[in-house]
């Protein structure tokens, strides 16, 4: 026999032990309800009407937002956010993707934002990854009835959206990949040597190591945020600050910093899914486990029809582009294949600068050849300095004398017609 004293004990304590682990969730975990609200307040600025869906998908749904300006026939646009975003990312491009004639869409990858959460294969090894994230594509794209579509992907968006082409190139009319992750391993000049390590302060050197253990360990900046509860508003109000100070000093950005901010502490706070594949798919500093590029040359090369890709990048874009210039000089050779540069943005250049963004991407739809092309402005300067970054992109050993004399040539091309074209 229990003595009824343990019992009261035992009751109260699995009571208060209840009590703390609710009110540890409410710390850390946002509701649905207030990401929908953080969504709707960011789309506020877009034109065109917005549908949002939560398509039925084969283990749950697929949170959509779409946009229907034409019964064309054209196959539509879809958009495949990068990590720490979401479909409403996308916002300042809907109208101007829209007004190409094409239905647009924007998703949540599969157990993220307002996906439902279904089960991530954590710990199953990279196919396993990018077969999660695959399937989910083809199951919402055979719910919504579409029979091709254009992929438009950013960052790790791209990356999927890669993997995506490899499997169904049959339902892919072109292939946009923005800044993508994953293209490349890691390069022998890329990150910090051991050297540099060592030239570090003791608390710099200190910091590199504990955050690197962390990534090793699965840890992801949602945990952080999450960590922090409502104070990691903070958090995602001081990356807004600082990541785009120099797109609000240029006059290009237009979304609101503070919804913005608020839709990305939303999103992060949600309960944890599918962004459990950074661990996965890279190594420390973002580099491919598996590289993309290599496989999706391999495997365009063996199709018969065509799938067109659009490589784009930021002027000042952290991603290594040299992954791009390698893929349009590869898939270049037999397919439409193109790289353009976004002037006055980085990495998240549909933010940084939407208006350019926008207009490259409305070429990238028109793609029939191979090219490498500047969207500038008619500053002589910042022309000459992304003139010079093209020539790096597509011969990162050449010779200095030999770019200096290809800028040259280019700066005459410019000021003759404003265009850069540079066959591959």
């Amino acid at each position: 026999m229990i003595p009824e004293a343990c019992k009261t004990l035992s009751i109260s304590s699995g009571t208060h032990l209840g009590s703390f682990l609710e009110r540890l969730r409410a710390w850390t975990l946002s509701s649905e309800e207030r990401l929908r609200r953080a969504e709707s307040k960011v789309l506020e600025g877009t034109k065109c009407k917005v549908h949002v869906t939560d398509v039925p998908v084969k283990d749950g749904s697929i949170h959509t937002l779409s946009i229907s300006p034409s019964s064309s026939g054209r196959a539509p646009v879809v958009l495949v956010h990068g990590y720490f975003m979401g479909s409403a990312s996308w916002a300042h491009s809907f109208d101007a993707l829209a007004s190409s004639g094409r239905n647009v869409y924007a998703i949540d990858w599969p157990s993220w934002g307002l996906s439902s959460r279904s089960s991530f294969p954590a710990g199953q090894g990279i196919d396993a990854c990018e077969q999660f994230f695959v399937d989910g594509i083809e199951s919402w794209r055979k719910s919504v009835g579409l029979e091709r579509v254009v992929l438009l992907g950013h960052s790790f968006g791209g990356y999927f959206a890669a993997c995506y082409t490899m499997k169904y190139p049959q339902h892919v009319e072109k292939l946009i990949l923005a800044s993508p992750v994953g293209m490349m391993g890691k390069q022998p000049d890329a990150g910090f040597s051991e050297d540099r390590l060592k030239s570090l302060p003791w608390w710099q050197r200190f910091l590199f190591y504990r955050i690197k253990s962390m990534w090793e360990g699965g840890w992801t900046p949602m945990d952080f945020v999450r960590v922090l509860g409502p104070l990691g508003l903070w958090l995602t109000d001081w990356y807004m600050d600082r990541r785009f100070r120099h797109a609000r000093e240029l006059g290009t950005m237009q979304l609101d910093s503070s919804a913005f901010a608020q839709y990305l502490h939303a999103l992060a706070r949600r309960s944890p899914g599918s962004e459990r594949c950074l661990g996965a798919l890279l190594d420390f500093g973002a580099w491919a486990k598996h590289p993309v590029a290599p496989r999706l040359v391999e495997q365009l090369q063996r199709e018969v029809g065509e799938v067109p890709v659009t490589l784009l990048y930021g002027d000042t874009d952290w991603m290594d582009a040299r992954a791009g210039a390698w893929l349009v000089r590869e898939l270049g050779k037999s397919y439409p294949t193109e790289m353009l540069v976004i002037e006055n943005a980085g990495h998240q250049m549909f933010l940084d600068n939407p208006l350019a963004f926008d207009a490259a991407c409305r070429r990238a739809l028109e793609l029939r050849g191979s090219s490498l092309q500047l969207f500038a402005e008619h500053s002589m300067l910042r022309m000459f300095l992304g003139i010079s970054l093209c020539c790096l992109l597509v011969k990162p050993l050449t010779a200095s004398s030999i770019v200096k004399d290809q800028s040259n040539r280019l700066m005459r091309a410019v000021e003759a017609d404003g265009n850069v074209h540079l066959p591959l």
